[in-house]
């Protein structure tokens, strides 16, 4: 190429640099303090999301599996997504912060596309750089510098699998131009789709196309040859077909050029060396990278720190928020499962309390048996001991059954109604299945002397009874006064003796009753002392058990409270810092692409964009005049290069001087079409829409009304017909609104 214009590029390019390395400088020293505030949210979410995981391990697998997912998603799975993508992040920085002075150009494509020979053409062409069909996966990017712009050649696009994206996603974080080498024997759909999955952030993307088939004319000096126009149409209007499925709106540049002629003209040497390298069109590869860093680098540089920052938390937080939905609900269910189990609980007291009295009615039943025990005492008939008779008459052994049963149905009852906590209760209930049962059994005293006096009194009357009834008849039998004496006589002795027998009987009669209180006094102690044993251990066993539930499910009720609460704020922090982040990326990329910003005649007050979706702009303009055609220009044109950065549809938005109406709110909801007439302003936007019409105005997972929200800083509530819609955020008064009131005034 003649030297002249050889130096004319470089000397374009090194000035270009120099304001690249400026403006990088200035965009990370101002995307450093949201990146710490993310960190700093990022490592609250994962001390929650530790806690969380502890209490998580005391879940059932099976009989817990709805919960179990909802948490275990977030404190597995997700935690570990976080935990890496969080020092990818802490990479990402430590290598934006010590390559700030570079213009990273990545080269990416299939295997043999010709990367490694493009670099080589332009750097040293030893031949070393050039692969051989074999993937090469490395973290350590090393560049070679040509003209102040760093050339990496990367594996082969396809190479990227799914355990390689990270190494993808580095990458593409370091870049500041994307390159995309295609082959003319080769234009595979798969490699504009692998190529959108890796590209991710906002990066500038110019496609090279390695046309082959002009290798051998070349090097046969036959140019003529080299490059069928027709071909070459038919080849880059495919390439642009496919670029719009999978970038819509996006117009990379398209460029052919012949690698290895390139490649061989740095092995030659005089007019052969001009002719191979004018006719590999490499001037025209090189001359539209000069182009683009001459006039977009600032904007690439001044933007990359926002934009890479901006598609962590994005990708972090689209990822999180399906989580902690499916959370929420689980926690409330936690709440509802510790009030069911307090109810369980006290329904088994009472269900177990009442099966106590089985027990009462078997001492009932040996209570009226006492009454014919304590006779047989009295009457003097038994020998034994009062406590062998009582211990028999109480059964004791028909006592321990009912005892075992109860304690069994009471164990059941805790494991049967709450199967979560099997093993932890169990373990619990064995800790006081002990009971004394009676132990201490004192033997009740009984007074066998008192039933032989009132054996001897009830004998010794009716001996005297009927011996002097005798003696006296025999008196009266002799006639005359005797008569009078025996007749008195035998009623005397009839007399004394019935007295002697029923004082005989009466002592019998209380014998038997004091033996009766005596053995019932103790029959009911044992009964109190055995009854306060069971009801004791009864609420002792399923108060510890219910302590041991109730605290588990507080524990990871707990932990999931922490966790939602973590996570919501991590979650706003992350939104928020993607809206701080939009807004600061477009300022930059505005006053650097758009005239109307940089002389002053339009101002930006607020921006906010979900990456690979759109983005949303609103402006104000210096005089009191309609100024979206000034921000748009005729055809799109003053706006298309701002879209040709982002590669996603903006909305631009007019903010009048009258502040926010309803035009403002309908032109902040496009692209769905809402009459101004829908619009209700307050302190919270009410839009009335045609339910067919609601899904272009909450857009893809409500990202569409989540950006008007973002820019207008009012929630908006959408009504379709009876029914209420919002995106389920409270978005506060923005500062950006306050700020153009306040300018206005």
């Amino acid at each position: 190429m003649p030297d002249e214009r050889k130096s004319m590029r470089s000397r374009n390019l090194k000035d270009a640099l120099d304001a690249c390395r400026s403006a990088a400088r200035n965009a990370f020293s101002a995307a450093e303090p949201i990146y710490e505030r993310v960190e700093k949210s990022l490592i609250s979410f994962d001390r929650a999301l530790a806690r969380a995981k502890r209490a998580h391990n005391k879940l059932d697998d099976e009989k817990d599996k709805a919960l179990n997912e909802a948490v275990g998603q977030l404190v597995g799975e997700q935690r570990q997504v976080i935990k890496d993508g969080f020092l990818e992040l802490k990479d990402a920085q430590r290598r934006r912060k010590g390559e700030l002075d570079d213009f990273n150009v990545m080269l990416f494509g299939r295997t043999m596309a010709g990367k490694s020979t493009t670099i080589e053409a332009l750097t040293d062409a030893d031949e070393r750089s050039i692969g051989q069909g074999a993937p090469d996966f490395t973290r350590d990017i090393q560049g070679k510098v040509w003209e102040g712009l760093s050339l990496v050649d990367t594996p082969g696009l396809l190479g990227f699998t799914s355990d390689l994206t990270d190494i993808a996603e580095s990458y593409i974080d370091r870049a500041d131009l994307i390159c995309m080498v295609l082959t003319d024997d080769t234009i595979e759909p798969t490699l504009f789709k692998k190529m959108k999955e890796v590209r991710g952030q906002n990066k500038r993307l110019l496609v090279l196309l390695n046309w082959k088939a002009a290798n051998e004319p070349i090097l046969d000096d036959e140019p003529e040859d080299a490059y069928d126009e027709d071909d070459v149409k038919a080849q880059i209007a495919e390439i642009r077909r496919r670029l719009a499925e999978v970038f819509p709106g996006e117009e990379a540049p398209v460029i052919h050029y012949c690698a290895n002629a390139a490649f061989e003209a740095r092995r030659a040497t005089g007019e052969r060396q001009r002719y191979l390298w004018e006719q590999s069109r490499m001037d025209a590869v090189l001359d539209e990278i000069a182009r683009i860093v001459h006039e977009d680098g600032r904007a690439i540089r001044a933007t990359a720190p926002f934009d890479g920052l901006m598609f962590f938390v994005q990708s972090i937080a689209d990822d999180l928020h399906p989580q902690l939905v499916a959370l929420r609900p689980q926690k409330k269910e936690l709440e509802r499962k510790q009030r069911e189990a307090h109810r369980l609980f006290e329904n088994l007291r009472a269900q177990s309390a009442s099966e106590l009295s089985t027990l009462k009615q078997h001492f009932l039943r040996v209570n009226s048996d006492l009454h014919e025990v304590a006779w047989e005492y009295a009457r003097g008939e038994r020998t034994e001991s009062l406590g062998s008779a009582l211990e028999r008459a109480m059964d004791w052994p028909a006592v321990m059954r009912k005892i075992n049963d109860l304690k069994d149905s009471v164990a059941d009852g805790i494991t049967h109604n709450l199967e979560h906590f099997q093993e932890t209760v169990e373990t619990d209930l064995e800790a006081v299945g002990s009971l004394a049962l009676g132990g201490d059994f004192n033997e009740p005293e009984c007074d066998r002397s008192r039933a032989k006096s009132a054996s001897r009194w009830e004998k010794a009357g009716k001996i005297g009874k009927y011996l002097g009834m005798a003696a006296f008849g025999a008196v009266a039998l002799a006639g005359g006064w005797w008569i009078v004496a025996g007749l008195a006589g035998g009623a005397a002795a009839r007399y004394l003796g019935n007295k002697a027998i029923k004082h005989g009987k009466g002592n019998r009669a209380r014998h038997q009753r004091e033996i009766r209180e005596e053995m019932k006094d103790k029959l009911w102690d044992t009964y109190r002392s055995l009854n306060d044993e069971l009801y004791d251990w009864l609420q002792r066993s399923t108060n510890n058990a219910e302590e041991i539930v109730i605290k588990t499910l507080r524990e990871i009720e707990s932990a999931s409270g922490l966790l939602l609460k973590h996570g919501d704020t991590l979650y706003d922090v992350l939104q928020e810092a993607r809206h701080e982040l939009s807004r600061e990326s477009y300022r930059r990329l505005l006053n650097e692409l758009h005239p109307a910003f940089c002389d002053g005649r339009v101002e930006l007050i607020d921006a906010s964009q979900w990456m690979q979706y759109r983005a949303k702009i609103v402006v104000a303009g210096a005089e009191k005049r309609p100024i979206a055609g000034l921000v748009i220009g005729k055809g799109g044109e003053l706006i298309r290069p701002v879209r040709r950065h982002t590669g996603v549809p903006i909305d631009v938005i007019e903010y009048p001087p009258e502040g926010l109406c309803g035009k403002v709110v309908a032109d902040a909801l496009r692209p769905a079409r809402v009459a101004s007439t829908a619009v209700e302003v307050g302190v919270e936007i009410r839009v009335r829409v045609p339910k067919s019409d609601a899904r272009h105005v909450f857009g893809q997972r409500k990202k569409n009304l989540r950006l008007a929200e973002d820019v207008l800083g009012r929630a908006i509530r959408i009504e379709t017909g009876g029914q209420d819609w919002s995106s389920g955020r409270r978005p506060s008064l923005k500062k950006s609104e306050k700020k153009a009131t306040g300018r206005r005034k």
